[in-house]
């Protein structure tokens, strides 16, 4: 579920459903914008920060709760985005501002392997 969570009104329903149309052993995936050093640095000029389009913008702890509830965790993660789209800085120094989020784990989005909780 890519660019999904974060545009949806009721999400424990949505995660209810999810987990009644999967089987017990199977891998989620999902993507979503995340709060945090980035965003918060960027403020309201923040590329996520969309009202009309983002309803739920969740932060890493609150992505964890969430699961929990639902009998799931995240068994694996990669964060990534540096907060700057192609054009607002040079691309060299977006590579690089991209590669450290990633590597320092605090970009403004992340992708998540989910497993139930048995």
């Amino acid at each position: 579920m890519f660019n999904v969570l974060e545009r949806i009104d009721d999400i424990e329903k949505t995660i209810s459903e999810i987990l009644r149309i999967t089987k017990p052993n199977c891998s989620i995936v999902i993507e979503v914008p995340l709060s945090g050093i980035v965003s918060k640095c960027f403020g309201s000029k923040w590329r996520f920060l969309m009202p009309d389009e983002h309803i739920h913008i969740p932060s890493i702890s609150g992505l964890k709760k969430l699961l929990l509830r639902n009998s799931l965790k995240i068994v694996g993660l990669t964060r990534f985005g540096s907060g700057f789209t192609t054009g607002m800085i040079n691309q060299n120094n977006k590579i690089v501002l991209d590669t450290l989020a990633k590597k320092f784990n605090f970009g403004d989005r992340g992708a998540f392997l989910i497993k139930r909780i048995f």
